[in-house]
């Protein structure tokens, strides 16, 4: 793809910014980055629809990619989470809007899209927060934030027990499938999504994907 102009099509972009990247020791932060590359490859490889700009590593301490839907924006959101766990972890912002130019490199696209993700990001930080939506339906932006900032809280809270339980739980495997999965008797498995949630965490994620997807369409 060469860079070409874009200045009347307007695209999502989920721009996400890496907290203390700056402040982790080096080896920590070799092993993130590593992981990250090894991640957004992975991702660019098998997300359907491809994204128009890849998933890449923007300017040191951030993620971002350009799409033409946001329905995946919560499966990448979840997958980059667990990728950077328990290193650190990312607040972030999904935005639409008009890009400068179509690019291969996400460095160079730069336009409306962007500052205005950069000024959520801004926004985040003083408030301490996970996330930013400013999609095109405000009613929906404002259901997602709700939907996601519990779900992320909830999840920062778990121990590392309960945090497995409940990415397996996400991934479709019942209660006792787990309790086999982890050689844990299924009442331990009971109590840790009892305990923590979990079962809250992956329905709110089942509800964010759904809307995103009807977001697509608004």
């Amino acid at each position: 793809m060469t860079d070409t102009q874009s200045f009347d099509k307007e695209y999502y972009l989920l721009l996400i910014d890496i907290k203390g990247s700056t402040s982790l020791t080096q080896a920590d932060r070799a092993w993130l980055f590593a992981e990250l590359e090894q991640k957004l490859d992975e991702l660019n490889h098998h997300l359907v629809p491809k994204p128009v700009v890849p998933l890449a590593i923007n300017y040191g301490d951030e993620v971002a990619g350009v799409f033409d839907s946001p329905a995946l924006f919560y499966q990448i959101v979840a997958s980059l989470r667990e990728t950077m766990y328990p290193v650190t972890t990312f607040r972030f912002a999904a935005t639409y809007g008009q890009i400068g130019i179509t690019s291969t490199d996400i460095k160079k696209v730069g336009g409306k899209v962007f500052k205005e993700a950069d000024k959520y990001i801004g926004q985040l930080k003083k408030k301490k927060n996970f996330c930013w939506w400013a999609l095109k339906d405000n009613s929906m932006n404002a259901s997602l934030n709700v939907l996601t900032e519990m779900s992320n809280a909830l999840l920062e809270r778990m121990t590392e027990y309960q945090r497995t339980v409940c990415r397996y739980l996400a991934a479709g495997f019942s209660q006792k499938q787990i309790a086999e999965k982890l050689e844990k008797h299924p009442q331990s498995v009971s109590n840790a999504v009892r305990k923590s949630s979990a079962d809250k965490v992956v329905n709110a994620g089942k509800v964010i994907t759904d809307l995103l997807k009807r977001s697509a369409h608004v």
